[in-house]
């Protein structure tokens, strides 16, 4: 049975570095570490942790980024996929919107698959807002 969720995301950077690559102005290949919580109407979602691991390779704080997440839900159980997006900057915020999918879980997301859109908006250098929305299904 597919399940539609939807929720928000605040969370606070915990690690975060960046290279610069020489061979035009602002370019740098970025890494960082957020962590925090979701909230959603879901009960299954509703206070479920999740850390994100992204990279990017930005010029000008614009270009794809990509990575993985894992999801500790209030029961124990995990969900965890990888994303793929695009950032970039408006009036100073920097807005990555892109796509998600699961790749498994455990206890009673084992089986777990499906994915959907995000927009995450660093509203300071070191805090991000989400909203996402999509589906999933849990075959056993």
């Amino acid at each position: 049975m597919v399940t539609t969720i939807n929720g928000t995301f605040d969370g606070n950077v915990t690690v975060q570095t960046a290279l610069a690559v020489p061979d035009q102005p602002g370019h740098a290949l970025v890494m960082a570490t957020i962590s925090g919580r979701h909230a959603s109407g879901d009960p299954d979602w509703d206070g479920a942790r999740l850390t994100y691991w992204a990279t990017g390779d930005l010029v000008a704080g614009q270009g794809p980024q990509s990575g993985y997440f894992w999801n500790e839900h209030q029961d124990g159980s995990t969900t965890f996929g990888k994303f793929d997006a695009n950032a970039s900057v408006s009036e100073g915020d920097t807005i990555v919107a892109g796509t998600w999918q699961l790749s498994g879980g455990t206890a009673k997301f084992a089986g777990i698959t499906g994915g959907g859109k995000f927009s995450a908006t660093s509203t300071t250098p070191t805090t991000v807002h989400m909203v996402w929305s999509g589906e999933y299904d849990v075959r056993r």
